[in-house]
């Protein structure tokens, strides 16, 4: 299992997450990067201004919008999850039910 850590911070806020975590943890934890592959038993941190997602077992950085009140970066997340993984099962329910757009049945 690896863990990713998406923290809802002002864009322009530069914290040292990862170092933070490191001391808590004997797993590597490290800053995540466009086009690096998900490996278990590590931590992956969100860069600052930064949206992440997950796409064929990598994980995938752009550039945050700029838009004006509270802005979700997990949602964009788990999205993207959803969409990788919606056939496969979690506790009886699929991931696109588990994460979808729609408040629908």
């Amino acid at each position: 299992m690896a863990f990713i850590v998406v923290q809802h911070l002002d864009p322009k806020h530069e914290i040292s997450l990862a170092r933070i975590i490191s001391r808590m943890t004997r797993m590597p934890v490290i800053q995540a990067e466009d086009g690096m592959p998900v490996k278990a038993n590590q931590v992956y941190i969100i860069p600052p201004n930064a949206n992440m997602a997950f796409s064929q077992g990598v994980l995938r950085l752009m550039p945050r919008p700029e838009l004006r009140g509270p802005y979700m970066t997990i949602d964009y997340l788990f999205f993207s999850l959803a969409e990788e993984q919606e056939d496969k099962v979690y506790r009886g329910h699929t991931f696109r039910h588990l994460f979808r757009r729609d408040p629908g049945p």
